[in-house]
């Protein structure tokens, strides 16, 4: 079995990049309440549990809606996770081995996390990585990278964002 690595980065933004990682996370958080309050409204109704491939119709049609058109400013895998990681706690909570979902708070936004190893690129040499709709990223890189990166999470903690 091939072994695991998780690394942990500190991200070296300029303010304007800050500024495009907040609003980002902020979308995602806005995905993740949307969802929960349709899947909330449907068992109101007494309609069934809306599975992932489900949801990514509503994300679908809430990228091509013109209220809510700034969602397509961002990158589709990552609000795509957000409501897969929905599907695994409503799943969690079905099997009873979660609590039900919650809302997500401003300040609790989702880690923006690129699955797929085609979507982003790191230059270790430079010390920055390559994402999309947010270009290159600087990042303090304390140690090189063995093997080959499968995913890339960017989160926030306090003040500053990791990688």
């Amino acid at each position: 079995m091939p072994i695991r690595k998780a690394y942990r980065f500190k991200l070296r933004c300029t303010p304007a990049q800050e500024r495009t990682l907040r609003r980002l996370s902020g979308g995602l958080r806005w995905v993740w309440n949307q969802a929960l309050a349709e899947q909330k409204s449907r068992c109101a109704r007494g309609e069934k549990y809306e599975g992932f491939a489900g949801m990514c119709k509503w994300l679908t049609a809430w990228r091509n809606a013109p209220a809510t058109a700034w969602l397509a400013e961002g990158p589709i895998h990552p609000q795509q996770q957000v409501l897969r990681r929905l599907d695994e706690a409503y799943r969690r909570f079905f099997k009873r081995t979660g609590g039900f979902p919650r809302f997500c708070a401003r300040g609790q936004e989702p880690g923006i996390r690129f699955p797929d190893p085609k979507q982003f690129e790191l230059d270790g040499y430079n010390g920055r990585i390559k994402v999309p709709k947010l270009g290159w990223l600087r990042l303090r890189q304390s140690q090189p990278v063995v093997g080959r990166l499968k995913n890339v999470s960017l989160r926030r903690e306090g003040a500053n964002w990791y990688c």
